[in-house]
């Protein structure tokens, strides 16, 4: 199904239920800017401006043309343990970013007037990949996603703290003019899957709250039940009880995890692009890490309570494949930004769950369909 152009309020309450459309999903609009504010409470070096700027239709030859786009895709090769170079999740190829690159031409010449030419020109000497999804997303007419999450800024250094956000919410915007549950990763890669929400709302997963009664949940509580070392994303990604008949954010299936997974890989490739701006530290590595985290408890809790989700997500080959290619990508990044300071809060611990052997073997089995 096709998501329908958003409003803000379809952050909190359900949208349409056009069967056609993905009208019935919904924009995770401010959960970027409410995890990483609950993030900044949590750490005693981080400042609260910086944290919060922080088909079955498919077929095997879309799988085919996706590795072989990957490929041509640039130079970068990740070396990561945590993929596997024989598969698709190693083969995936993606520049880093270049925090290098002078922009000091685009910082003098700043118009809070004309925000999206200003992004345009950062992004692309920095990340091409972020100002191809801030085009993306502008190209929807019906929502002005650099508006609507920049925060009106009036200098540059504003604007720059706001640029992660703007990156990320685009995709969300750009992503939900794609068909059916689509995936916009970079300008030669674009997914297309289908039946990626829950069973509810007509697709074959479930809901990404049911997380929180997983035998995983207590190593890293949510915050609103936990103090101390806690998953402040829970509460804004997995909230809510599925069983109540009462509409929440959490009530979307595995393709709404993947989505925010993606996005959170362009949060932290834009961060890493503009380290320098950085004053204290950001949740850029903890976002990702904690959506790769619950990416491999979905997994494990699907294969062992929820057979049918299991089997859309491991056997159909377009989810698989999307599976791994966001893994993929997700490590490029964390590779060059792992020991940056800056560029994390609570990402140790967050390694470490990610990287727990029973968990990577999730992964391991989506490869070993895959024939790698």
């Amino acid at each position: 199904m096709k998501f329908g152009i958003l409003i803000l309020a379809c952050a909190l309450v359900a949208c349409g239920d056009d069967s056609n459309s993905k009208s019935n999903n919904v924009i995770d609009v401010n959960n970027t800017n409410n995890a990483a504010n609950n993030g900044s409470n949590n750490a005693s070096n981080n400042t609260t401006n910086n944290t919060t700027n922080n088909t079955t239709n498919n077929t095997t030859n879309n799988t085919t043309n996706n590795t072989t786009n990957n490929a041509n895709n640039t130079n970068n090769v990740v070396t990561a343990d945590e993929v596997d170079p024989n598969c698709v999740d190693g083969q995936y190829r993606e520049a880093l970013p270049n925090p290098g690159a002078d922009i000091s031409a685009e910082l003098a010449s700043f118009s809070a007037a004309d925000l999206p030419t200003f992004y345009d020109a950062v992004l692309s000497k920095r990340f091409p990949v972020g100002a191809w999804v801030v085009e993306g997303g502008l190209g929807n007419t019906q929502f002005d996603c650099v508006q609507t999450f920049s925060g009106n800024p009036s200098n540059a250094d504003d604007a720059i703290g706001s640029l992660s956000t703007v990156v990320h919410e685009c995709g969300h915007i750009y992503d939900f003019t794609l068909p059916n549950d689509g995936y916009g990763v970079t300008p030669e890669l674009t997914i297309s899957c289908s039946g990626g929400d829950t069973v509810a709302r007509g697709g074959s997963t479930f809901e990404r709250s049911r997380l929180r009664g997983d035998t995983y949940n207590s190593k890293r509580p949510g915050c609103d039940v936990s103090g101390g070392d806690c998953d402040f994303y829970a509460e804004v990604y997995l909230d809510g009880d599925p069983d109540d008949g009462t509409f929440d954010g959490g009530d979307q299936g595995f393709n709404s995890v993947l989505e925010e997974t993606l996005q959170y890989v362009n949060s932290l490739a834009t961060d890493y692009a503009f380290q320098d701006s950085i004053r204290g530290s950001v949740s850029a590595m903890d976002g990702i890490l904690t959506f790769l985290w619950y990416i491999e408890r979905y997994l494990l809790l699907a294969r062992t309570e929820y057979p049918a989700a299991y089997t859309k997500l491991s056997t159909d080959p377009c989810w698989r494949n999307a599976i791994l290619t966001v893994w993929g990508r997700a490590w490029i990044m964390l590779q060059a930004a792992e020991g940056n300071q800056s560029l994390g809060i609570d990402d140790q611990q967050l390694f470490e769950l990610v990287r727990d052997p029973a968990l990577l073997g999730e992964i391991q089995r989506l490869r070993d369909l895959e024939g790698c």
